[in-house]
């Protein structure tokens, strides 16, 4: 799954970010630890996520990077075991921009 930076396909300014509620995944255990998240890839380019399913890392953290600085004209690229999960994540984050795969993500 590839992620393009928002500035790069659309500019209907639909953009995601931690302190942004997002109305379906907002109660996630994840959320919280947002913040957390961009300072270590903002500083140290890498992070190990470790959460239990359901907690948000394939939907809600690739969102919530999209605006970080650091990755400006580049992709967020995702590897999933599965295709079935793969499919259903894009959608899934696909919707929650308010777009159809293929956009900024697919």
């Amino acid at each position: 799954m590839i992620m393009d930076h928002p500035s790069a396909l659309k500019a209907t300014g639909n953009r995601i970010r931690a302190d942004t509620p997002i109305k379906p995944m907002q109660d996630l255990p994840i959320t919280p630890l947002l913040p957390e998240l961009r300072h270590a890839l903002a500083d140290a380019g890498q992070a190990i996520l470790v959460a239990p399913p359901g907690s948000g890392k394939t939907t809600l953290v690739p969102l919530a990077l999209l605006d970080e600085p650091w990755l400006q004209g580049r992709k967020i690229i995702m590897l999933e075991p599965r295709r079935l999960a793969t499919r259903a994540a894009a959608r899934r984050m696909a919707a929650l921009l308010s777009e159809r795969c293929g956009e900024r993500v697919g």
